[in-house]
């Protein structure tokens, strides 16, 4: 296999405060008790006011090794909404001991974080302006929720970190090694949709009907479009993200998987971007094979990719 780049995951966190879902509706807004089993979430996490993106991005990258971090060239950063200049990534840039030359670009994306990084990773490589690009994506959209029961029950603030890379990473840091080649990426956004799911002046709004309907609609076209361009026989493993039990049941349906096959989040809520790395994380996969990842998010905007991975190496 000739891949386009490696992936190696760097490290996940959550938010300190766990909470249980159902005995805080019970508490604060039994009415909304109904919707809990629209969501399936059991947990979900949040941190204090005073514990930011960048904070919760540090917990994520706490593992990666000195050896590794000189080595970094660039350094993407994810997260929806960020009320300071310039971006908290350059704070992970000194806490971590860069170099100077890395280069410094921080992106305001939301669920399609994830495969939007990747692209910026793979273009990276490919045009050799970066041989190592730390992706990082951090939310903390608790700090934007203001006694809404129904978000509350959602969101969940999280990070991870994943190095993309021309070459493996050595055995000490990555002892396997994940070669990714993208078969197909394809996209599709409704403009003039963003009232539907945005977070302005540090609250966050949402029109959970129109979300879902946006999402059910464009499972079909992503999937048998992303499908046709990858000229892929079939995909091993699907990753959706795990926006709620509703949504993830849409796509079951249409790639005809049962729903346990695809619901993964139901202990640890909505992570936003990080919705797809931590199911990567982790989730045991064959030695070679087609994965399939499925995400939506603000804009309100959609993406779907086809991977090749082949994964050497001993754990």
């Amino acid at each position: 296999m000739c891949s386009d780049f490696y992936y190696s995951p760097v490290g996940q966190s959550l938010g300190s405060q766990k909470i249980d879902v159902e005995t805080e509706v019970l508490e604060k807004s039994p009415a909304s008790l109904k919707s809990l089993a629209k969501t399936g979430f059991s947990s979900v996490y949040r941190t204090p006011p005073d514990f930011g993106v960048d904070h919760l991005a540090m917990d994520s990258v706490v593992d990666l090794r000195a050896a590794i971090s000189d080595e970094i060239d660039m350094v993407v950063g994810v997260s929806s909404y960020s009320s300071n200049s310039p971006s908290w990534i350059y704070k992970i840039g000194s806490q971590l001991g860069l170099k100077s030359e890395a280069r410094m670009i921080h992106i305001q994306d939301a669920c399609t974080g994830f495969i939007s990084s990747m692209e910026i990773a793979k273009d990276a490589i490919e045009s050799g302006t970066a041989k190592n690009v730390l992706v990082i994506l951090s939310d903390t959209y608790s700090h934007y929720i203001h006694e809404n029961p129904v978000l509350n029950m959602l969101f969940s603030d999280a990070a991870s970190a994943i190095i993309f890379s021309k070459d493996a990473l050595p055995t000490q840091f990555s002892p396997k090694s994940h070669a990714w080649k993208v078969l197909s990426s394809v996209r599709s956004s409704n403009y003039g949709t963003q009232n539907s799911l945005y977070i302005e002046d540090g609250n966050l709004a949402m029109n959970g009907a129109a979300v879902y309907q946006f999402a059910r609609k464009k499972i079909q076209f992503l999937v048998e479009r992303s499908l046709k361009d990858s000229n892929a026989s079939k995909v091993d493993y699907w990753f959706v993200h795990q926006g709620s039990l509703a949504i993830v049941e849409a796509a079951a349906t249409v790639l005809g998987l049962d729903l346990d096959e695809l619901f993964r989040a139901s202990d640890y809520g909505n992570v936003v971007g990080s919705s797809i790395p931590f199911q990567l994380f982790t989730q045991e996969r064959a030695s070679h094979s087609t994965l399939g990842i499925l995400a939506f998010g603000m804009g309100l905007t959609s993406s779907c990719m086809i991977i090749e991975e082949q994964i050497t190496g001993s754990s």
